[in-house]
């Protein structure tokens, strides 16, 4: 491309005496272009923001893989070095779970009930920096537990209140075994797990249960590779004779592949606008080659080839795609950045909750802004631009200059 089509390609472009139509249509490709980028900039990065906190809220407290036997096991401390000795576990830490019913002033709510050691939990899990220390040494007093917060605020508890826990009969005949406990501490992860989510000293577990107080039901893990959670569980499973295994795909494995198939189908309808902006470059430029068909044959007779004609509405296309991009880069990555606050701000200002964990597994809208889709895009955008440029370039090479020029 030399530098005569660059020159005239440009002067094209930012000239203002052109037709008023050819004006309107450019503003409104440039537009679209730039609709269409800050918009799948800013789809992409709530989408990442969704699989950020599946990741790092929800599956850092839920554990990534259990190994449990049919019956409590108290031999645990050896089984926890053996998982903890592969090289695939971050992880290791002995648990115990079960589901109850909590009760508190006439409301009853189900729960799920986990035993955790304050002492054993890994310093850097989530739990314990959502929690703190102190929070979850009080466990370890008799006949206390930590509640999520919205659990707590459906049965109207704070900390301080009591609440009563009911086991149900796990065998035909035998009575559910109740006591009262005393909330000590409220979880706020702003997930769906603080909607059932109660924990307990794996100790005070047994103890309710009726059970060896060293007693717990399996063996919590966490990967270095997500992904790879079930094959080193079975691993796990078969080294420590525990061979009741579940994994993070079977509790959230639908969540996941279901914010990954509502990412592919958003970003497969966002592409689809970007082509419709692309679309609006083949109109602009299909109107600039009939406005500019005098200039042209001028240009034929002056002795431009056909590659220099078709190079200067080629540029055309791809300033007005540059333009779009740019644009849409800066409105979109400014849009992710704020949309997490604009939600916040407009939930606050109309009183309703848009995102709610009883249907969402997050409470609030996050983002995260990845460079590899914002550069993935912008070369997506930039390619159909240039594309659908070359169609109108095309038209314009096949213009005859006598036949033009007959009726000037």
């Amino acid at each position: 491309m030399n530098s005569l089509s660059l020159f005239i390609g440009f002067r094209y472009t930012l000239s203002r005496r052109q037709s008023h139509l050819v004006a309107f249509i450019s503003r409104v490709s440039t537009a679209g272009m730039v609709l269409a980028v800050a918009v799948l900039i800013t789809v992409t990065s709530v989408m990442n923001g969704f699989d950020r906190e599946l990741r790092e809220r929800i599956l850092a407290i839920v554990p990534h893989a259990t190994v449990q036997g049919y019956k409590p096991i108290t031999d645990w401390q050896d089984k926890v070095q053996i998982a903890q000795a592969h090289e695939g576990v971050e992880e290791a830490v002995p648990f115990s779970i079960m589901q109850g019913l909590l009760m508190s002033g006439g409301k009853v709510k189900s729960a799920i009930v986990y035993g955790v050691d304050d002492e054993l939990e890994p310093k850097h899990s989530v739990l314990y920096q959502t929690l703190g220390g102190d929070a979850l040494k009080t466990l370890s007093q008799s006949k206390t537990l930590v509640l999520g917060a919205r659990l707590a605020v459906a049965l109207s508890v704070g900390i301080g209140d009591s609440v009563n826990l009911v086991l149900p009969p796990q065998t035909r005949g035998a009575l559910p075994k109740t006591d009262t406990f005393t909330v000590t501490a409220l979880v706020n992860s702003g997930t769906e797990l603080d909607e059932k989510l109660v924990l307990m000293h794996r100790r005070s577990i047994a103890a309710f249960r009726r059970q060896p107080a060293e007693s717990v039901d399996g063996i919590r893990l966490y990967m270095t590779d997500l992904f790879d959670a079930r094959n080193i569980a079975n691993q796990v499973s078969e080294m420590t004779s525990l061979y009741y295994v579940s994994d993070w795909t079977r509790t959230h494995g639908n969540l996941y592949q279901a914010v990954q198939m509502s990412r592919k189908l958003v970003l497969l309808m966002v592409f689809i606008i970007v082509a419709v902006a692309a679309f609006n470059v083949v109109s602009t430029l299909v109107l600039a080659v009939n406005d500019k068909a005098s200039d042209i044959a001028i240009l034929r007779t002056l002795g431009c080839n056909n590659r220099q004609i078709l190079n200067i509405f080629v540029v055309q296309g791809v300033v007005i795609g540059i333009t779009g991009v740019a644009l849409g880069v800066l409105f979109g990555v400014l849009s992710s950045l704020l949309v997490s606050d604009g939600v916040v701000l407009l939930e606050s200002l109309t009183g309703i909750q848009f995102l709610d964990t009883r249907v969402y597994p997050v409470d609030h809208l996050p983002s995260a802004i990845h460079l590899s889709d914002v550069i993935t895009i912008c070369v997506v955008a930039l390619g159909l631009s240039l594309v659908a440029s070359v169609l109108p370039a095309w038209q314009a090479i096949r213009l005859h200059p006598a036949t033009v020029l007959r009726y000037e």
